[in-house]
C-alpha cells in the first residue's frame, strides 16, 4: 500500500460479516508499518441499517432486509 503524506485514514468492516471486523487487525497493523506514525485512525462499523433493532434507538427506520448481525456491540 501507499501512504506516502496520509494523514489520517479510515479503517471500514462490515458488521454483518464476523470476518470483516477480524481483517481490521490486518489494517491497523499494515498502517502501524507503513504509515506516518502520527496517523489519526477511525474505525467505521458499516451496513448498521441492515442489522436487527437495537435497544435504545426506537426513532431507527427498520431496513427492508434485516441481517444477523455478525459483530458484537462489545
Amino acid at each position: 500500500m501507499y501512504y506516502n503524506d496520509v494523514c489520517g485514514a479510515f479503517v471500514c468492516f462490515d458488521l454483518t460479516e464476523e470476518d470483516s471486523f477480524n481483517a481490521v487487525n490486518f489494517w491497523l497493523q499494515d498502517l502501524a508499518t507503513n504509515a506516518p506514525k502520527n496517523i489519526v485512525k477511525i474505525l467505521v462499523g458499516l451496513k448498521l441499517d441492515l442489522v436487527q433493532e437495537l435497544p435504545g434507538f426506537p426513532d431507527r427506520r427498520p431496513s427492508d432486509v434485516v441481517v444477523k448481525r455478525g459483530v458484537t456491540s462489545e
